[in-house]
Order: C-alpha cells, then sequence, then structure tokens
C-alpha cells in the first residue's frame, strides 16, 4: 500500500468531518435561535390575544353604554314633546292670549 496516499485520504476525510462537525454545530445553534424565536412569538401572539379579548370586552360595554344612552335620550324626547304639548294645551286654555 501506498503509506502517503492513505494518509492524504484520511486527511481530506478528516477534513471533511471536521467540517461536518463544524456545519452540525452551527445548525444546532441556529435551530436553537430559531427556537426562542417561536416562542417569543408565541407568547406575543398569546399576549395580543389577551388584549385583544379585553378589548373586544371593553368595546362590548361601550355599546351596551351607548345603547343605554340612546334609550334614555328618546325617553327624555318623547317626555319633552309631552312637556311641550302640555305647555301649548295650557298657554291656548289660558284667556287673553
Amino acid at each position: 500500500m501506498d503509506t502517503p496516499m492513505i494518509t492524504e485520504k484520511l486527511q481530506a476525510l478528516e477534513a471533511k468531518v471536521k467540517a461536518a462537525v463544524a456545519l452540525l454545530v452551527q445548525l444546532k445553534d441556529e435551530r436553537a435561535a430559531l427556537q426562542a424565536r417561536v416562542e417569543e412569538l408565541q407568547n406575543e401572539l398569546h399576549a395580543q390575544g389577551e388584549r385583544l379579548g379585553r378589548v373586544e370586552a371593553e368595546r362590548d360595554q361601550v355599546l351596551t353604554q351607548l345603547k343605554q344612552l340612546q334609550e334614555e335620550r328618546e325617553e327624555v324626547r318623547m317626555r319633552v314633546e309631552v312637556l311641550l304639548e302640555e305647555i301649548a294645551r295650557i298657554e291656548t286654555s289660558i284667556p287673553g292670549q
């Protein structure tokens, strides 16, 4: 056997193995970073979902209040109309006017 040729092949193989190991380490680090980012985004999404729930609940409360205020406004308007009609009736029943 040709010892220098075997040595060269072993060195080439060793270089390839070292490159593969370095690539695996790099990929492992990238994967860990990506997993951390995914977790961060999932937490952010969860927080946004909670905020959305609070905003929707607040919106529902505001809409309920708005409806109540509109109903109260209509009731007041009707009372004012009745009072104005009563005033007009009283004015017409007073002699000399």
